[in-house]
């Protein structure tokens, strides 16, 4: 319920003192449908999720390919995973 007014004054503070609980990351892949696990949990499709600062293990799986596993270290300046997938012989 906030109303502007003309000739109205706002200040706004904007502080640093909030922490983010989860980082959004964007884990991407050279294959459509793989499957994100991170720390061992299934996630939803798609390529966005939310995780807590810090080490995690993800592991990319899709039939057809070698399942991928690698340990990321996730902060807020470190939010973007682009992983290739090998196809099986």
């Amino acid at each position: 319920g906030i109303y502007l007014k003309s000739g109205r004054v706002w200040r706004i503070k904007i502080t640093g003192e909030k922490k983010l609980d989860k980082i959004p990351i964007s884990v991407l892949t050279n294959v459509e449908g793989a499957q994100v696990y991170i720390d061992g949990v299934k996630q939803p499709e798609g390529t966005n999720f939310k995780v807590t600062a810090g080490k995690h293990t993800i592991e990319i799986k899709k039939q057809g390919y070698k399942t991928l596993k690698k340990e990321i270290n996730v902060d807020e300046n470190n939010t973007l995973f682009n992983f290739k997938l090998q196809r099986m012989k």
